[in-house]
């Protein structure tokens, strides 16, 4: 691959007459009174409750079909395919560079019954990818998310790797099996098989892993991966791309469907109408110490390799306008032991955001014990990537997908399907969500 030249509601009231709200906004700093209009403060969602009204009573600084929030994996593949099937769309970063934390991955993605499989002579399939997901994952993981994700996660590669061909010329994986130690070819590295009474061979190999680019001395391919998506999006005259620009919070009407959002960039806010509706993909909340400290006290202390901007900015927004959350109190954690390594090419530096820097090397990583890999926690959502509210019923117009979900196809902590399960499950529905925002898909009962 060449090195890339940059081109350049509210439900609050209802909940707490219920009863509910204190559980719900566990964690959360206070906030102004519910309905307010009032803007956010320093960045934080979770001290602006989504402002009410109906379209015609509000005066919005601009206007999209689809507002996308995080030019991560779920972000990225939600844009792409919104704007695909005819959205115009605008892509709200914010940071200064794309890539949210798969850039900063191994560069897998986990799939089952793929191309490359079959052309590594793997024998494999949807319904043993979803027998496995759902052991690995204790029952915790919904069986209907499991099950999208499995169905899906074969025609998920194809298309990333079809993206790749497409604007680079080049193939993204390699068909062929290699050493489960690798970041190359097709393995079952990180599948936990000893832990559910498995041998090796009774796992079939599914992590799919980004070639690096020809003389690479890194050590992970999460750039590569996030390659193509880039390329795509950059490429798409559909796509709006702003860098810099958080979301603040979520503006809803009187019966609490999204009308869109408020977002910030610097000191100056706009309001934005997102016509179809808004996708979060803010990256979960890993680095945000307030949050780890009030939903998974057991991760303080301990550094996180995602991207540092991930504070749950997506599921603040999503929790003051009613959403459920889920598995709060799961997360990876490293053995105390293990100190994590990565390098990257230098060329990447000005393109992905990189690792925090060690001393005598910019591209490179040392993170001493001990390590978060990340939190699970986060909104809700049904297999069409809407995100549902406490009773359980979907918010008109507003989705998710990511490490924004809590639903998702992680377990207890300590558990995993294998490495590129959380990037195959971002891409699963960021794509199902941008479809669906394209076509104005609403629940049922919704506006």
């Amino acid at each position: 691959m060449e090195k890339l030249s940059r081109r350049s509601f509210l439900l609050g009231s209802a909940l707490v007459g219920a009863g509910l709200g204190a559980n719900v906004l566990a964690g959360c700093s206070s906030s102004p009174a519910a309905g307010s209009s009032q803007p956010a403060s320093d960045n934080s969602a979770a001290d602006a409750p989504a402002a009410k009204g109906a379209v015609s009573e509000r005066t919005w600084d601009r206007e999209t079909d689809v507002l996308v929030c995080g030019f991560g994996a779920a972000g990225a593949a939600c844009a792409i395919e919104a704007a695909t099937n005819g959205a115009e769309v605008l892509l709200v970063e914010k940071g200064s560079l794309p890539g949210g934390s798969m850039c900063r991955s191994g560069g897998g993605m986990a799939g089952a019954g793929t191309t490359m499989q079959k052309d590594a002579g793997i024998e494999d399939s949807a319904d043993a990818f979803y027998d496995w997901i759902m052991l690995a994952t204790d029952g915790l993981c919904p069986s209907d998310i499991a099950r999208v994700y499995a169905d899906n996660s074969a025609a998920n590669l194809d298309w990333l790797d079809e993206l790749c061909v497409k604007e680079t010329g080049e193939h993204l994986f390699l068909s062929e099996l290699t050493d489960d130690t690798a970041r190359i070819g097709i393995n079952r590295r990180g599948v936990p098989f000893a832990s559910f009474g498995l041998t090796e061979d009774e796992v079939v190999p599914r992590s799919h892993w980004a070639v690096m680019k020809e003389g690479s001395t890194a050590s992970n391919a999460g750039p590569e991966l996030f390659y193509p998506l880039l390329l795509t999006v950059e490429g798409s005259d559909k796509i709006a791309v702003e860098y810099e620009t958080a979301l603040s919070s979520l503006i809803t009407d009187e019966e609490g469907a999204v009308l869109g959002a408020v977002i910030k960039k610097g000191n100056a806010e706009e309001t934005v109408r997102a016509r179809n509706g808004v996708m979060l993909a803010t990256g979960g909340f890993p680095n945000s110490e307030e949050m780890r400290k009030n939903f998974c006290f057991d991760t303080m202390g301990r550094i996180s390799y995602m991207n540092p901007l991930c504070t749950g900015d997506g599921v603040k927004a999503a929790m003051a306008v009613g959403a459920d959350l889920a598995n709060t109190c799961q997360s990876y954690i490293m053995p105390d032991e293990t100190s994590y390594t990565a390098t990257f090419n230098e060329e990447w530096q000005d393109i992905f955001p990189m690792w925090l820097q060690a001393p005598d090397d910019p591209n490179k990583l040392v993170a001493e014990a001990p390590i978060i890999a990340e939190t699970h926690g986060g909104v809700v959502i049904d297999t069409d990537s809407h995100v549902l509210n406490v009773w359980g019923q979907p918010i008109p117009n507003l989705y998710a997908a990511g490490c924004d979900v809590g639903s998702n196809i992680f377990g207890k902590s300590g558990n995993y399907p294998g490495c590129g399960s959380y990037v195959g499950f971002a891409i699963c529905f960021g794509r199902i969500a941008g479809e669906n925002l394209a076509g104005a898909v609403q629940p049922e009962g919704g506006k």
